[in-house]
């Protein structure tokens, strides 16, 4: 999620992964996480009392390179947005 719009990309890619019925996982720049981890959860929570499962967003709270390259290169990631 890049640094100069978080809360829009985080919500917007949340929505279409709901929308889409799958999962997403957000690795956030390190200086956008508060902001993409917060609009990450808003959107969760919304999802949750709407009846969704309540890992179905998730996100990464210290980002990192490592991280990041951990997640793309896993094998049950399927597409990344």
């Amino acid at each position: 999620v890049p640094t100069t719009n978080p809360t829009s990309t985080a919500i917007f890619k949340s929505l279409i992964s709901l929308k889409t019925r799958n999962a997403i996982i957000f690795s956030p720049h390190p200086r956008a996480k508060e902001a993409t981890n917060k609009a990450a959860d808003i959107v969760l929570q919304a999802a949750i009392a709407a009846g969704a499962p309540k890992d179905l967003i998730g996100w990464i709270d210290q980002p990192s390179v490592e991280l990041s390259n951990a997640l793309m290169h896993h094998p049950d990631i399927n597409l990344i947005l």
